[in-house]
């Protein structure tokens, strides 16, 4: 993961350069304006929207952020399956890398992560009554 002020450049399998914006809170909100109330909820369109707007260059031309549907939809061709995955793969990489940091943070200050049974002792072990016998 790199810094707000390291631009993060990656490849895709046509093997162009994408120079990826850092998505701000206020980059989110303008592309949820521009996605609109209705597709905002359809999950996966925000997700390939989401990568379109990541996108500010392409081998070194400069790619808008899009503020319409047709920008958008202009965005997502402009970047094509090749593009879209590189970015995905990019950012499930930055989510496991930021969460496993949380999860790190989490355990060093002496809080229970991931444990899989809710149930279980603070030490994993499976949390089992005693049995009665009749």
């Amino acid at each position: 993961m790199s810094d707000a002020s390291t631009p993060t450049i990656i490849t895709d399998a046509r093997g162009r350069k994408l120079t990826l914006r850092k998505m701000t809170v206020i980059d989110q909100t303008r592309m949820f304006r521009a996605i609109g109330a209705d597709q905002s909820q359809n999950q996966p369109y925000v997700q390939i929207v989401e990568c379109a707007y990541m996108v500010s260059d392409i081998d070194g031309l400069p790619v808008p952020a899009p503020v319409s549907e047709r920008q958008i939809d202009a965005a997502i061709s402009r970047l094509g399956d090749d593009g879209v995955a590189a970015v995905m793969v990019h950012r499930i990489a930055e989510i496991q890398a930021t969460t496993s940091a949380a999860e790190a943070a989490a355990e060093a200050n002496g809080e229970i992560v991931g444990r899989a049974d809710p149930f279980a002792k603070p030490d994993g072990s499976p949390n089992t009554a005693p049995s009665s016998s009749a």
